[in-house]
């Protein structure tokens, strides 16, 4: 075979086994032809270093490619006959144009030598590596770039339109984008020029594009879509592009498949010994529901034992840095570990070591932390640390753990917290101070009732205020939930005026209301007649404004927590809530229709439970995963009522239980954990059965242990 053809063929099969995720064997296929003596033309070798360097920064060999790179760019400035050697070829080669071509071939490998050994050098800098900023216009492959993605974009336009005409002006077959085999081989077209010309950088946004477009795509058969997820999620993983990688890994963990999560799981793991990425971070956090004891065990002392360069630990740190996703990791991973000691004495004493890393980064760790699994010589340790030091830098974390602690009932760490709160309280403490009691710590909190209720009054006349004006703010605690929960649990303690006015001020946005609305609906029987009556007898007044590019907008104007509180009030007909349901069902906000699932329940009381059901079934078909989960959560509602809905309910959970990802099983557990096994046992028998099969089929390890405790009746 003719050492050119050896090398044209090495260069497919080089790009192959990227493909295949075996770069390792793509440098050895270069590195084979390039030394076999072949005879090979110049732009064959400098086409073999370019590929060489192309899959070393594939593995993070950046030295190395930026050897081969330099190579090749040695090798084509020593080339000084090359109009020579193009009139030569076009003799042997009897093709019109040959010159030309080589040419053309000649400009592309000395760009993508040229551009990736500027990115090379970026990338290998000791202190902080990263990307070199190249303009997109500087690749000769722009102009075919260009031409191929203006296809695929007219083609999607042209399909999209009259899809959507078809479908809402004639009577017509449902139908998918008619020329999606075009689309995709135009994407395949622009992938396999780029990893031809060897460019990195359009190599990773060829990917990019094509990962995107094959997990868009929906297949019926369901191997195909498998294949067409694992794929897609490859692209991205190999792309570069760690947003749109963390896009599907989330997309993946909430609606499967789970086996390709898996997948993408064990590669993480398997690097966390090497350089471990924000990408394989992200990937660990969303794929710790699907490990073992063991292997979360084992994952959670890699991560605390690495040892990372400054640049990845630093604030901010950009396409590096990996402060913050490793943190959220193993706050994922905490609720999956075995060995909570080891990890709460790891916290401490990087605490105490004073690293890099600050004390607000182990936030999410410590208030995720099953306390009761933590024993008692562990937390009397947290005590003494926190008791003698005292430094305003750990603020966050004493008031984190100390609230952990008092929650087992831990009287020393009851001690140490009300010692924190001398003087006036700010609103987050009176919020810590709520949520002791509904733990069954009222005592905090009733010894500075005075005080607690005159910091929640003042911001509630605050908050009023700074609506009538305009003003919103962001985040930070509900005084008006707070207000109303002292209200209902200590009625001589009451400040339900406040909570009234707040609730019918018309400029107070819905993130304010909703909250204490659905708050009072779940309590409704321990709200006052006088106080029901007054919010229910102008329903208009509960409405908040609509306040765009700031807060979810519904777009319906529907509320959920309205519409439960108002339900249970008679504040509105069976008519009206019938239609406002309605609406939050079809709203295009998907936290409406996971509001309209959890209205299910109460609508039922109004509507029927045979009727409602049907919008049950509705909202599990939706196309989130987040509404799907609401509504799994409300069939064991169902199953525990008479008539036919029950027994369709038993089954749906049943499907839910055995659902890809995770939202949806869930949501499933959770409506079992809230209403209980059904009283017809019949029913429960048959639940039984599917949480039997769940106990053991289950990808998600804790729902094979939550399925298991409910058949052992914990």
């Amino acid at each position: 075979m003719p050492a050119e053809i050896r090398a044209v063929a090495g260069l497919f099969l080089t790009i192959s086994y990227a493909d295949m995720d075996r770069s390792e064997e793509a440098v050895s296929v270069c590195k084979y032809l390039r030394e076999e003596n072949l005879a090979l033309p110049v732009l064959a070798s400098v086409a073999l270093h370019v590929q060489q360097g192309l899959r070393e920064a594939e593995l993070g060999e950046y030295a190395a490619a930026r050897e081969s790179c330099a190579r090749a760019l040695e090798l084509l400035d020593g080339t000084t006959d090359f109009p020579e050697y193009c009139a030569k070829a076009a003799q042997e080669i009897k093709v019109s144009n040959v010159s030309d071509v080589f040419r053309r071939v000649e400009t592309l490998l000395r760009a993508a030598a040229s551009r990736n050994s500027t990115l090379l050098d970026s990338m290998v800098r000791v202190t902080e590596p990263g990307f070199a900023k190249i303009q997109p216009d500087q690749t000769p492959n722009r102009g075919l770039r260009d031409q191929l993605l203006a296809g695929v974009t007219s083609t999607y336009i042209k399909e999209l339109f009259e899809r959507e005409v078809r479908d809402r002006a004639y009577f017509s077959r449902p139908q998918t984008i008619g020329r999606e085999n075009a689309v995709l081989r135009d994407l395949h077209a622009l992938w396999l020029c780029s990893h031809l010309s060897g460019d990195w950088i359009d190599t990773l946004s060829a990917s990019e594009i094509l990962g995107r477009e094959w997990l868009m795509r929906e297949e019926e058969d369901r191997d195909t879509a498998l294949w067409l997820n694992e794929q897609g999620v490859r692209l991205l993983r190999t792309s570069g592009s760690s947003k749109a990688y963390e896009q599907a890994i989330r997309l993946m963990r909430e609606e499967g498949p789970l086996r390709v999560l898996k997948k993408e799981l064990m590669l993480a793991l398997g690097r966390l010994s090497g350089s471990p990425s924000k990408a394989g971070f992200e990937v660990i956090r969303a794929g710790a529901p699907l490990l073992t004891q063991g292997e979360a065990d084992s994952a959670c002392s890699s991560i605390l034992a690495h040892q990372f360069p400054a640049y990845q630990t630093t604030v901010g740190g950009g396409w590096f840095s990996t402060r913050e996703p490793m943190w959220n990791a193993i706050a994922a991973l905490s609720s999956e570990i075995s060995d909570r000691d080891s990890l709460s004495a790891a916290l401490r004493e990087k605490l105490s070591d004073g690293e890099s890393i600050t004390a607000h980064s182990m936030l999410p760790v410590l208030s995720r932390l099953d306390w009761r699994r933590v024993s008692l010589d562990e937390r009397n340790s947290w005590i003494d640390y926190l008791s003698e030091n005292v430094s305003a830098e750990i603020g966050e974390v004493r008031d984190t753990v100390l609230y952990g602690l008092v929650k087992q009932g831990d009287r020393r760490a009851l001690e140490l917290f009300e010692a924190s709160l001398s003087g006036e309280p700010d609103l987050g403490q009176v919020a810590t101070l709520t949520d002791l009691h509904q733990i069954g710590f009222s005592d905090p909190l009733l010894k500075r009732a005075v005080v607690v209720l005159d910091v929640c009054k003042r911001a509630i006349s605050k908050t009023m205020e700074e609506a009538s004006h305009g003003a919103y703010s962001f985040g930070g605690e509900n005084e008006g939930l707070i207000a109303a929960i002292i209200s209902v649990d200590f009625p001589n303690m009451a400040v339900w005026s406040e909570v009234s006015a707040l609730l019918r001020h018309r400029k107070v946005p819905s993130h304010k209301k909703d909250p204490i609305l659905g708050f009072l609906a779940r309590k409704f029987e321990n709200v006052p007649e006088s106080v029901r009556m007054e919010l229910s007898q102008d329903p208009t007044a509960l409405q908040s404004p609509q306040i765009s590019g700031l807060f979810p907008v519904s777009t319906s104007g529907a509320s959920g927590p309205r519409l439960r509180f108002l339900t249970k009030a008679k504040g509105v007909s069976a008519s009206e809530a019938l239609a406002e349901f309605t609406r939050l069902v079809r709203d295009a906000e998907v936290l409406q229709r996971v509001e309209a699932a959890r209205s299910t329940p109460v609508l039922a009381e109004v509507l029927g439970s045979d009727f409602t059901f049907g919008f049950v079934l509705t909202l599990l078909s939706d196309r989130s995963a987040l509404p799907r989960a609401e509504a799994a959560e409300a069939l064991a509602y169902f199953a525990n009522l008479t008539g036919d809905s029950a027994s369709h309910a038993v089954n749906a959970i049943g499907d839910c239980l055995a659902a890809d990802g995770v939202a949806v099983p869930f949501g499933a557990l959770r409506g079992i954990q809230r209403y209980g096994l059904p009283e017809d046992r019949e029913l429960a028998d048959r639940l039984r059965n599917y949480l039997a099969r769940a106990s053991q089929d289950s990808l998600v390890t804790r729902v094979r242990a939550i399925s298991l405790d409910f058949l052992q009746g914990n």
